[in-house]
């Protein structure tokens, strides 16, 4: 029996997908089976899969109908057979020594969940590495949650090694954009040990296609209500990071708002989604939790949302340029 389950959910990503896949085939460490949820799609991604599962017995493709990336990686938890769970998206790829690393931190510190660093890598080809600050080992799921707060570690999905009964109970919901998140404080609650490692092994690709301005969907309004959900078990279950917890709230919310002021769709909600940002106004603009990024924003907000949809824009231009 294989010790691994890698889930790739594939759909569209012909460009992407064999570097995706020689990645995983080349590991240095080899007991391990790899899923292919190829969904229907306009290009030859799952004519590849097919391709590289006739090559290789490891693998395991399930063809469906075109749904969503929760689906996927729940048809994929379904059938993994692996003590282990571990999660690739079709255009990121993965460093050869990676499931051995994983592996090892499972098996060293008995873990139930390992989180690694990953690296942010551009179409333009710049690279962001994400250092949490943490050393390897054991960590508390308070100290979890603080980093998963500040974005400095990824839980629900990839850059990381599950022991596959914590999915016995626990689903990516169907649907929902953010499905990742959805779930984190669940698999976090559900882990008894969890271990942080050093290591940078995964490589998550960046694509500037879908850009913030044009991807707005009614689905991106109810990501806030998972985010008020989270926020207040947070705050009632680790009160020490209410602050913290208020501005992953503060940053969701922004999210979605500078994707609606470009969308004539959603003007009624976007008084909503300003009233509820200024309404924590005097915590954003004083607490030490926030920076000068959202002290600046909470003010520019306030000054009406000509003067700040005029400073955003600006900002996406220049973003976009430098990426």
């Amino acid at each position: 029996m294989c010790t691994i389950s890698v889930i790739v959910p594939v759909y569209n990503v012909e460009k992407y997908l064999p570097k995706c896949i020689e990645s995983i085939l080349t590991q240095t460490y080899e007991n391990f089976e790899l899923i292919l949820v190829a969904d229907e799609g306009p290009d030859r991604s799952s004519e590849i899969c097919d391709e590289y599962a006739a090559k290789d017995k490891r693998i395991k493709v399930l063809h469906r109908p075109k749904g969503d990336l929760s689906g996927a990686r729940n048809d994929g938890i379904e059938q993994a057979k692996g003590k282990y769970i571990m999660f690739v998206d079709a255009d990121d790829f993965t460093r050869q020594d990676f499931m051995h690393h994983l592996l090892c931190l499972a098996k060293k510190y008995n873990a139930d969940l390992v989180i690694t660093r990953s690296i942010i890598i551009y179409e333009n080809g710049r690279i962001r590495n994400i250092d949490p600050g943490l050393k390897e080992g054991i960590y508390s799921k308070q100290e979890i949650y603080r980093h998963f707060l500040l974005r400095l570690i990824n839980v629900g999905a990839w850059a990381c090694l599950y022991k596959r009964n914590l999915f016995e109970k626990i689903r990516y919901p169907i649907g929902e954009l953010a499905e990742d998140m959805a779930i984190s404080h669940e698999l976090i609650e559900s882990a008894d040990v969890i271990v942080f490692g050093e290591e940078k092994g995964y490589y998550y690709f960046q694509r500037k296609e879908g850009s913030l301005r044009f991807t707005l969907q009614e689905k991106h309004f109810l990501v806030l209500d998972r985010v008020k959900k989270l926020f207040d078990f947070i705050s009632l279950n680790y009160p020490d990071l209410e602050k913290i917890a208020l501005r992953y709230y503060i940053d969701q919310y922004f999210t979605v708002l500078n994707k609606a002021i470009f969308s004539n769709q959603f003007k009624i909600k976007i008084d909503v989604l300003k009233q509820e940002i200024l309404k924590h106004r005097r915590v954003i603009l004083s607490d030490a939790c926030f920076n000068k990024k959202h002290r600046l924003a909470v003010l520019l907000l306030g000054l009406g949302m000509p003067v700040y949809k005029s400073m955003w824009n600006l900002y996406l231009l220049w973003d976009w340029k430098w990426r």
